[in-house]
């Protein structure tokens, strides 16, 4: 399902653009959930809840908070998302940019852009669902790109993802249950309680895993073994 988010204060613009892209899925048979929030306010409530989007669509001009502290809110948690903004004006285009979005509209345009944007996004979601890792739970959605998990360690009974923008997110289930679900071959284990992204490592010294982030991981003795051959099949394999 492609879930979207539409931050816009002005009430007209909010219904009228939930209203063409349901259309627009309904024509593209695309499973769509659109959540509309009249108040910036509203939507950072969500975002601090770690409530997950596809897409969003942001007008830039709004009062409290404007689409581009948004997008720069948004960017902080997560790296992968959609991020399209629309507007009345082209003077904020070049800003726009900086958080790396997708599209920038016109309010004018909204008719026409929009339907392409959608499938175009939908497309590439499709295509990234395999390579993704959705955390869900009753009052949380989250979509993790396997790329972007750098290690996972374990906290008790939960499990810690450890992204490469910082970002960490917990979760209630064991190492070996999790790796089974990711289903990849860069993840692997170096000590009982952490599992390590082969992307991300540039070094191993003895026990010592450097990663490019600057961090050292220990390498429990009986792992040992097994990361050396897993390093050296995966890097002449690949690299």
């Amino acid at each position: 399902m492609l879930k979207i988010a539409i931050v816009d204060d002005e009430e007209a613009y909010l219904i009228y653009l939930k209203k063409v892209i349901e259309n627009t899925c309904r024509d593209k048979h695309i499973n769509v959930e659109v959540a509309t929030y009249g108040s910036s306010q509203y939507f950072l409530f969500d975002l601090q809840e770690n409530v997950y989007f596809d897409i969003y669509i942001l007008d830039i001009e709004m009062p409290f908070i404007n689409g581009l502290k948004i997008a720069e809110l948004i960017r902080e948690k997560y790296q992968n998302n959609y991020i399209v903004f629309v507007t009345s004006h082209l003077k904020y285009s070049i800003n726009a940019f900086e958080y790396n979005a997708f599209r920038y509209v016109k309010k004018e345009d909204i008719k026409k852009k929009i339907p392409e944007i959608i499938q175009i996004i939908n497309h590439n979601v499709e295509n990234e669902e395999c390579n993704s890792y959705i955390v869900a739970t009753n009052n949380r959605y989250e979509k993790i790109f396997i790329k972007d998990i750098i290690y996972i360690y374990r906290e008790g009974n939960n499990a810690i993802i450890c992204t490469r923008n910082g970002y960490k997110t917990k979760i209630r289930k064991g190492l070996k249950t999790l790796l089974t679900e990711i289903n990849s071959d860069d993840l692997f284990f170096i000590d009982r309680g952490i599992i390590v992204n082969i992307r991300y490592i540039i070094k191993l010294n003895n026990n010592i895993l450097t990663l490019n982030n600057g961090e050292n991981l220990i390498v429990s003795r009986p792992h040992l073994s097994d990361v050396k051959k897993k390093i050296f099949h995966i890097w002449n394999g690949r690299f």
